[in-house]
């Protein structure tokens, strides 16, 4: 699982560093996409869990925020460790061209899996 974490990072990240570097900071872009990704993801979860387990689960909107505060946080922490970005970089940094085009097609499919399928929660369930 972490090895799927630092892999779309590091798609992230070397394709913000490819195309606005001097934008900002390709870190920072890269925490924030996965950290939303991820937020999407509990989100989803959070609609879905309670709608298949046939209970009811109320959290006011200020927790969910504080929800992504910290997953944001957790996320910024992980990844600003001196070290980790130069880590993650040289663990996928020379991938082979066919193992590059795979694990992209997988990244794609996650972002558009977790789209479908948090649209399709908000849209179709109930408000619990």
């Amino acid at each position: 699982m972490i090895n799927a974490y630092n892999y779309f990072f590091f798609r992230v990240y070397d394709w913000q560093n490819r195309w606005w570097a001097s934008s900002a900071d390709p870190r920072l872009i890269a925490s924030l996409a996965v950290s939303l990704l991820l937020y999407i993801n509990l989100l989803s979860l959070y609609r879905i869990v309670p709608y298949v387990a046939g209970i009811t689960v109320r959290i006011d909107a200020v927790y969910l925020l504080l929800a992504a505060v910290i997953l944001g946080g957790i996320n910024a922490l992980y990844i600003f460790r001196s070290d980790r970005v130069q880590r993650i970089h040289e663990r996928f940094g020379s991938e082979t061209e066919r193992d590059r085009r795979l694990n992209l097609a997988w990244c794609w499919y996650y972002v558009a899996a977790s789209k479908i399928v948090f649209i399709t929660s908000v849209q179709t369930l109930p408000l619990m």
